[in-house]
């Protein structure tokens, strides 16, 4: 029988990559950040200091109160809103305490006030460009580093691109750099998440700002609704292009400074709330565990926090609109990656290949995780050999439901002797281990997609169609499945590239499961996978049997009656005869 031409890969957005794919050839090898990225990021950092000073209220400040020097203090780009508000919100916040309670006083335009850190001649709204460079410089600095401590898998050349592109705007950064790498659902930095506020201290400690701690929890800060509508008047007035008067900023600061404001961290009772007539926000969170032997524990978690939101919320949606980022990409110029034609390329050549393997790479780890925590708490340890020896997230479901299926497989059909099996038991030591078998998988996923694809694909273009289905292949090896084993196997070359301890066996299994036994094994992990709770001990009983009578099965039909079999086909073929005459 012949098989059809392979499919054609599904569509998808090809231009992603096109901020990354054309790095100068002389940064692709390191970690540093090439003379002409830096000194345009810099310079685009002076421009919006200069829009945040034309902003501030310089000359109608106290004579006591320099806005310029607070801004090179620390009046720093770093922040979850447009930079220029950043810019502002973080030298407002370094006014004195009691600065918004204070009545107006008589502000100084001119004289000799030197003395108060004031400029001694003509107004001080007025500033050089070349003043700004110092605090610019830190800034640029301040931003790469959240860059790097946010993804960790991407260099500072690229760093410097993304924020170029995104005018030095963080959360428009990060969108731009999780578009570039295909993820699932593009999202700002999450304000309450650690990895946020973990990224934006190392990036305040990074350029030496003195109070980090007071600035991740002013970039986080957790507002009463009125408290954000207050500050979205001042803000939003005119555009948000407006400069503040004296009045608003006492406004910002009452509001950023009021003891009633909730940080992400703080804890407070709902008796608390209702006395302080707050409104509470309740939910509730069941879960279920199979603790086996018919025992179902249920936990049920309540969480109540009080009204309100981020003052990252006062973000328009339109501003981080994901869906509108594409089109402000630029066709690539000379890419590197255009050179790379074959696996054997030197894939080092572009970062942004790089970017894309690290991606994947906690993709697929985040899939072993979660694969692990599908298994039963009494029968984890058992199965924690297949998962790490043959469990692997290409194959002909969704990739968690993959290394499920692999893992079963491996014991079902090669266990070990009931002896070992007695004596060991077996668990993840170490972090290598792990690496170990989400490096093979990654290898596997790329020799499938090459061998399944009717062109020869550059690396790159593997790599950005896996970052683009999230790994899972199922879709277009549709047509791969329930072979006759006389067309050629695509999954032969993933295992082999996986080095599958059983790479021979486990591709002929994948190859002949029918559509009717497919469809069976994922309605009996559905449950599990899509809300990512354990297998219940019932399926996966049925599983563990299930696909080891179908690779029995496949060994007699079509493995048997061949003249020609190879050496080790004949003892899989012996293996499982003596399997059969047990039961």
């Amino acid at each position: 029988m012949q098989m059809p031409p392979p499919p054609m890969l599904q569509p998808y957005d090809p231009a992603r990559g096109q901020i990354s794919c054309f790095t100068v050839n002389d940064h692709a090898g390191d970690n540093t950040i090439s003379t002409a990225t830096a000194k345009t990021l810099h310079d685009l950092l002076i421009d919006l200091y200069e829009e945040a000073f034309r902003r501030l209220p310089v000359d109608d400040v106290p004579v006591d109160v320099d806005l310029g020097k607070l801004v090179d203090q620390g009046g720093l780009s770093l922040g979850l809103l447009d930079p220029v508000t950043n810019m502002v919100l973080n030298t407002l916040c370094l006014l004195p305490n009691g600065f918004e309670s204070t009545n107006p006083s008589t502000p100084a335009t001119s004289g000799n006030n030197s003395s108060l850190g004031v400029p001694s001649s003509g107004r001080r709204g007025e500033r050089s460009r070349d003043s700004w460079r110092d605090v610019a410089w830190r800034s640029s600095l301040g931003l790469l580093e959240f860059m790097r401590a946010y993804f960790g898998l991407i260099t500072q050349e690229l760093a410097g691109r993304y924020l170029i592109r995104a005018r030095a705007d963080l959360a428009m950064a990060v969108l731009l750099v999780e578009h570039e790498l295909y993820a699932a659902r593009p999202a700002a930095p999450d304000p309450r998440s650690g990895r946020t506020r973990i990224s934006l201290q190392l990036a305040a400690k990074h350029v030496n700002y003195p109070w980090p701690d007071h600035l991740v929890s002013l970039a986080t800060s957790w507002l009463p609704r009125e408290r954000l509508e207050m500050l979205a008047t001042v803000l939003r007035n005119e555009g948000g292009s407006s400069r503040l008067t004296v009045h608003d900023a006492k406004t910002i600061l009452y509001v950023l400074r009021c003891k009633d404001d909730i940080s992400a961290t703080t804890t407070i009772s709902p008796l608390q709330m209702l006395e302080k007539g707050l409104e509470p926000v309740v939910e509730h969170t069941t879960t279920c565990a199979d603790l086996g032997h018919g025992r179902i524990a249920y936990t049920t978690v309540m969480i109540v926090q009080r009204a309100g939101d981020h003052i990252a919320s006062l973000r328009r949606p339109q501003d981080l609109n994901s869906t509108d980022i594409g089109t402000t990409l630029c066709p690539p110029q000379d890419s590197p990656c255009a050179s790379i034609r074959s696996l054997d390329a030197d894939e080092a050549a572009c970062p942004y290949v790089r970017s894309l393997e690290m991606s994947l790479y906690g993709a697929v780890h985040g899939f072993y995780l979660r694969a692990l925590a599908m298994l039963p708490s009494h029968a984890a340890r058992h199965y924690v050999r297949g998962v790490l020896l043959a469990g692997n997230c290409y194959g002909p479901m969704d990739p968690v439901s993959n290394i499920v299926l692999s893992a079963l497989w491996y014991d079902a059909n090669f266990p070990l002797p009931d002896a070992d099996r007695r004596k060991q038991v077996y668990d993840i030591t170490d972090a290598l281990t792990m690496l170990r078998a989400v490096s093979r998988s990654l290898r596997g996923l790329v020799a499938l997609l090459h061998a399944i694809s009717d062109q020869k694909l550059p690396l790159h273009e593997i790599l950005k169609y896996l970052c683009y289905t999230q790994c899972d292949l199922s879709v277009i090896l549709q047509a791969h499945l329930h072979q006759d084993g006389s067309s050629p196997n695509p999954f032969t070359a993933a295992a082999t590239a996986g080095k599958h301890p059983q790479a021979y066996s486990m591709a002929a299994f994948f190859a002949s499961l029918a559509p009717t036994k497919l469809d069976r094994l994922r309605s009996l992990m559905m449950s599990a996978t899509a809300n990512n709770a354990p297998l219940s001990q019932e399926s996966l009983t049925q599983i563990f049997f299930s696909i080891k009578d179908a690779f029995i099965t496949f060994i007699s039909n079509y493995i048997q009656p061949l003249h020609n079999q190879d050496a080790h086909s004949r003892l899989c073929c012996l293996r499982f005869e003596g399997d059969k005459n047990k039961n």
